[in-house]
Formats: structure tokens, C-alpha cells, sequence
């Protein structure tokens, strides 16, 4: 394999796809959407937005979904989903716990529907602020969860609870959703989900001395996949291209933070069965996407460099 430079973005990159004209489509934290081609040209495509952190397309259409934030505020805040040049879909989404937490990754699913990650509201579920402060505060009915949404109506259902921040979201060849999800500060171990729906993924019972106990009749699945503490999976894609032999349907994580056990790609096997190491040597991977030749294209938050991956022989 081998890891080219493609072009740089003056900005923070937070979220990448390809677009049916072939082109990268990058939104970057500061607030704009900006296409690449292969030789690394950048353009404007779409600006206005706060913190987009998710892009889409809707399959068949050149219709951009983009999750953002409407106010981006540790309490109070406000995330949506909208599409480029027609406005809100879905608003009065939960937001913005320590400025990271709110509707994230968009993937659109073999039934059509559209999928949107929505981090939690707090820590571990506690009330932030005031004379009740730690203690156990009422749930949001759409925070931590994936939410299902019809891309027309924006008509919206949980399709499964207790994800803390699941970043991004990625259906693989076998119809099968999964999920990366940022575990709680205190420091247990980083998290990814095969998403099952209806299901209760965690969220906020976890085992500290401050987290809550799940009420009788509850049943939490445990993660697929456990990772090293505060190493902040983020993106996530499902191969399904053919250039790289043998790697067909894999999953690739980009693992964000400066943690130690992050800045680097990993490859998961099918399924989720095993982890290895891919690439490494980022300042700060934050997304990861398939080219329409079968390439992997990696988004560096840190430095805005857009890296191509292409099998050698």
C-alpha cells in the first residue's frame, strides 16, 4: 500500500464522501463544505452552517444531508440535519455537551431511510449544573441514539438507545449498521457497536462510582469491539470497493485523538472480528471514505490534509 498526499484544506476537516460527479466533498468545523478532485483542486461548494459534522448523499439524487449545530451551547444546545440549497429537515436535536456531542454521521440505509448518530447531552447522564449537579438527569428522548429519518419528510424514530457520541455510522455488504461511540471521561475503554435495532447499547449505565445501575428489565449489549481509553474513534466506512484484494467488506476506524493509541487507521475484519493497525503517522484522522476506484481517502482534522491510500501490489 501505499499513503499520497491529495491537497489541504485552511480549515478543520470533520467529515468526508464522495459525491456522484466523482468529487470529495469536505465539511470542515468552521463551517463550509468544500469539493476535491484527484489532483488535490478545492472548491466551495456550500457555506453558513455551525460545526457541520456529518455529510451524506442521498443515493440516486445530489442531494447533500449535513448535519450541523443551530446553537452551540453546553446546555441548551441544538443540533439539526438539512440538506444543501433546501434548509432544515430535522431540528431540535440534542446538543453540545463539552462543545463535541450532536447529531454526527449520516449514512443512508438499504431501505432508503436515512440514519443520523446523536451524541448524549452529558457525561454519564447527570444533571451538569445547579443544586442537583451529578445527580441522575431525565434522558432526551432522541440524544445518544441512532435515529432513523424519512429523507423527505424528516419524520424521525430511535433506532437504537445508548450511544454516548457515536461520531460516525457505516452500513457494511451485509446490511448491517455499526457504529463508533467516545466512552465516558473517566476513562473506560473507546467502543464500537454492531447496531441492533431497538437496541440498548449503554448509555448512561456505565460501571463508576458516579455512573447509574439500568432499571429492572433492561438489557444492555455489550460493544463489539473495545479500544484504548480517550483514543476517540471518529469515522468509520465499510469497504466495498475492489481495489484493495482480500479487504472486501472490512471496516476502517480513524482514530482521532493525542492520546496514545490513536492517530492512526485501523482495519477491523468483517464482522468486527479482529483488529489491526492500517496506517499510521496522522496528526489527528478524523474521517474516512471510499473512492470510486477503491482507494481510501483519510481526513486529517489537524493539519486539513486529505491523504489517498491505493494498493501497490
Amino acid at each position: 500500500f501505499s499513503v499520497t498526499y491529495v491537497g489541504r484544506i485552511e480549515a478543520h476537516p470533520t467529515s468526508i464522501t464522495f459525491g456522484p460527479d466523482s468529487l470529495l466533498y469536505i465539511a470542515v468545523q468552521e463551517g463550509t463544505i468544500y469539493t476535491m478532485n484527484a489532483n488535490g483542486n478545492a472548491g466551495t461548494y456550500a457555506g453558513g452552517f455551525i460545526s457541520p459534522t456529518g455529510i451524506a448523499f442521498r443515493p440516486g439524487t445530489g442531494q447533500l444531508y449535513v448535519s450541523s449545530r443551530v446553537v452551540d451551547e453546553n446546555i441548551g444546545g441544538e443540533s439539526q440535519v438539512s440538506i444543501v440549497g433546501q434548509g432544515q429537515l430535522i431540528g431540535g436535536l440534542p446538543c453540545c455537551y463539552t462543545s463535541f456531542h450532536a447529531a454526527n454521521g449520516i449514512a443512508f440505509g438499504p431501505d432508503g431511510f436515512g440514519y443520523v448518530g446523536v451524541g448524549a447531552r452529558a457525561d454519564h447522564g447527570e444533571i451538569l449544573f445547579g443544586e442537583h449537579a451529578g445527580e441522575q438527569d431525565e434522558l432526551h428522548p432522541l440524544e445518544a441514539s441512532i435515529l432513523r429519518f424519512n429523507p423527505d419528510t424528516g419524520e424521525v424514530n430511535v433506532y437504537a438507545r445508548g450511544l454516548r457520541n457515536p461520531y460516525d455510522i457505516a452500513w457494511d455488504a451485509n446490511n448491517q449498521l455499526w457504529a463508533t461511540d467516545n466512552a465516558p471521561d473517566y476513562g473506560p475503554n473507546e467502543e464500537l457497536h454492531r447496531i441492533v435495532p431497538g437496541g440498548e447499547h449503554g448509555y448512561p449505565w456505565y460501571d463508576c462510582d458516579v455512573c447509574f445501575s439500568p432499571p429492572p428489565g433492561v438489557t444492555v449489549l455489550q460493544p463489539t469491539w473495545m479500544f484504548t481509553p480517550h483514543s476517540s474513534p471518529t469515522g468509520i466506512t465499510a469497504y466495498l470497493g475492489d481495489q484493495f484484494p482480500g479487504y472486501y467488506n472490512s471496516l476502517f476506524l480513524t482514530f482521532w485523538s493525542s492520546f496514545v493509541g490513536a492517530q492512526k487507521v485501523v482495519r477491523m475484519t468483517p464482522g468486527g472480528g479482529s483488529a489491526t493497525n492500517f496506517a499510521t503517522g496522522f496528526a489527528a484522522p478524523i474521517d474516512v471514505t471510499v473512492s470510486p476506484d477503491g482507494s481510501l481517502y483519510v481526513a486529517d482534522w489537524a493539519t486539513g490534509i486529505i491523504f489517498r491510500i491505493s494498493y501497490t501490489g
